[in-house]
């Protein structure tokens, strides 16, 4: 009988090596899906657009984050050379995701259109498309509202004799607890999945960092960011590049903070396996964004 097993990663680069894992131990790529939340614009999907519903370019051929360096790239390169049908996707309710696998095609089919540009009801489709998989309709919300906030999603059809070693693989990587995350939530006053939202998406022109933040679901790492934006602009102003240049860093920095495996380390102890990791999706750009990193640790392990 087949299944289909579920993660939500805080990571594109950490949802891409459990994807890479997946592959590597036999399951076929046809079966894994991916759709990870693109509102900041990080990554471009190279040779691809993103469009509107009318079909309207919204970024660059490479993406608005194509400056975050050429680690970003490489990870969606290896997705694309991994899974089927990866597009980048405007979705109403959600914003710009990247997509691939069957679970975008499944998006397609429910709303009538290609993967490139998406028709109107594409959040109710992405719903859909998780209860089509057998997803329970209240499970699907919880993953669907992920994806709004900010998750990256993967998914793998496989026959249930399977189902251990797939859940082993994920949580080799450090999925989203989807159980504690939606405590969280709820305690935030959310109340379920709204297809109808709007969408959150980057910040307009007239529109501050500020007005932004305030109008967007707030999680843990969302709370942090003000003094991140300060970091930055004490420590790495100077550098030329902008605050969202450093954004993934920050966000890394923060994912690793919770990561059982560092749990009551020093920084000096875990750097060298943190900058092989970062190095991985980043090549040679360690010296760049460490200080970053290193600051979104400590404010959280401190």
């Amino acid at each position: 009988m087949a299944r289909t097993v579920v993660a939500i990663f805080d990571e594109f680069q950490t949802a891409n090596r459990a994807v890479r894992e997946l592959v590597e131990n036999g399951f076929p790529r046809d079966n894994i899906s991916i759709i990870a939340n693109n509102a900041r614009g990080e990554y471009g999907v190279p040779g691809t657009a993103n469009k509107t519903t009318t079909g309207e370019n919204v970024t660059g051929e490479t993406g608005a984050g194509a400056g975050v360096g050429a680690g970003i790239g490489a990870a969606i390169g290896g997705i694309g050379g991994l899974l089927v049908g990866l597009g980048a996707l405007v979705i109403p309710g959600i914003g710009p995701v990247i997509a691939a696998g069957p679970l975008a095609v499944a998006i397609s089919t429910l709303t009538g259109a290609g993967v490139g540009a998406v028709a109107g009801g594409v959040t109710g489709g992405l719903l859909g498309a998780l209860i089509g998989l057998g997803i329970p309709e209240e499970e699907a919300e919880y993953y669907a509202e992920g994806v709004r906030r900010g998750g990256v999603l993967v998914t793998v059809q496989a026959e249930e004799y399977n189902t251990d070693q797939i859940m082993n693989i994920m949580n080799n990587h450090d999925p989203v607890d989807i159980n504690e995350r939606v405590a969280q939530w709820r305690s935030q006053g959310w109340e379920g999945f709204d297809p109808d939202s709007e969408s959150i998406t980057a910040p307009t022109a007239g529109q501050n960092e500020q007005q932004w933040r305030a109008e967007r679901p707030s999680g843990d790492y969302d709370n942090e960011r003000p003094s991140y934006r300060s970091h930055y602009e004490t420590y790495l102003a100077n550098s030329g590049y902008p605050y969202d240049y450093y954004a993934p860093a920050y966000r890394y920095g923060y994912g690793i903070a919770g990561n059982a495996r560092y749990k009551n380390s020093t920084w000096a102890v875990i750097e060298p396996d943190i900058q092989r990791d970062w190095e991985r999706e980043h090549p040679g750009t360690w010296d760049r964004f460490k200080m970053a990193i290193r600051h979104a640790w400590e404010d959280v392990t401190d």
